[in-house]
């Protein structure tokens, strides 16, 4: 490839208080194969020294011919940082990267060579690696493990509904993004700014996908998915709530013939979610409360109605009532 007649790739970055790993990803993109980068670096708020170590960085990216954009803003969260973001793509393709994953020293070069040896394709995906903060060498899965469809073209349902699906690390040609968003503005939510930019994206165009691992998803303890997890019931079901607002504000904002059918997979699909999140936690009220709306919505099915009968059994309401009871008090 002639690198000086390579098209122009924009990398979004959101960093919040990312001072412990914002190098390191810093050196993967000065490890990358191919140059002509347009890193856009979103400081959301961070009160530590994310700006100082970004900065920092200047004359290496100048060195590597990365041009840098770097915009501050109050903290708005990872869907109002790429929200700003996307206003500053230059490049004919982007991608965007938290700044605590990595990407492999190849992932941009490989993904230009494909759009430019397919020049009908606008979404590019790849596979990629689980790996732990304290041990990004040693990878514990590819993100494809038992994905079935992994390759599939017409992605929108799975995407909608998160089933044989994962996101990746995407890059997208920035013209046909323009035409499903041409005001490239996503809703600033704290959840789900890859619904927002896909499922526009995967409505309108085939995907294509290189089975290939050039993206490592690094799991963090403090991280917002595993934070949640540990939290209980109500940061889950915050997190839970906040992706089924996002997903139904952009079905509404793609204004679709199918926006009713969509809109009741998504509702379906959440509510059946919190019946679990609630069957979980021991919130009898809740999952009073989920079960009604499940039923009268004739969203039931074999295991919800199994467990819901269980819950309510006089001689497994006494028994539980008693575990409960001996755990408390020892």
């Amino acid at each position: 490839m002639n690198m000086s007649a390579s098209p122009l790739v924009s990398i979004i970055t959101p960093c919040y208080n990312s001072e412990n790993y914002i190098t390191r990803f810093m050196d993967c993109l000065l490890a990358q194969t191919y140059s002509n980068i347009e890193w856009i670096a979103v400081n959301d708020g961070s009160i530590d020294g994310t700006e100082d170590l970004i900065h920092g960085y200047k004359d290496l990216f100048d060195n590597k011919g990365i041009k840098v954009v770097y915009h501050y803003q109050e903290n708005k969260g990872i869907g109002g940082a790429i929200n700003a973001g996307l206003k500053y793509i230059s490049g004919e393709f982007f991608t965007w990267c938290d700044s605590d994953n990595l990407l492999t020293e190849d992932y941009t070069s490989k993904n230009v060579e494909y759009f430019l040896s397919h020049p009908e394709a606008n979404i590019v995906r790849c596979d990629g690696f689980y790996v732990l903060d304290s041990d990004i060498i040693h990878p514990l899965s590819r993100l494809s493990d038992g994905v079935q469809e992994k390759d599939k073209k017409d992605l929108f349902i799975n995407c909608l509904t998160c089933k044989d699906f994962y996101f990746g690390c995407t890059m997208l040609r920035t013209e046909a993004f323009d035409k499903v968003n041409p005001e490239r503005e996503i809703y600033p939510s704290r959840e789900g700014q890859n619904w927002q930019i896909m499922l526009p994206m995967f409505y309108h165009y085939d995907s294509f996908y290189m089975d290939i691992p050039m993206f490592y998803f690094v799991i963090r303890e403090d991280s917002i998915s595993h934070a949640a997890s540990k939290k209980g019931l109500k940061a889950s079901m915050d997190q839970n709530n906040a992706c089924e607002e996002t997903e139904d504000i952009v079905i509404r904002s793609m204004i679709i013939p199918e926006e009713k059918e969509y809109l009741e997979i998504i509702h379906k699909q959440y509510s059946i979610i919190r019946f679990w999140l609630y069957d979980k936690y021991d919130n009898d009220e809740g999952l009073e409360k989920e079960y009604k709306l499940i039923k009268g919505n004739n969203w039931m099915d074999d295991s919800i109605e199994t467990v819901y009968r269980r819950r309510n059994n006089v001689f497994w309401k006494m028994m539980h009532s008693l575990k409960k009871w001996v755990k408390k008090n020892g």
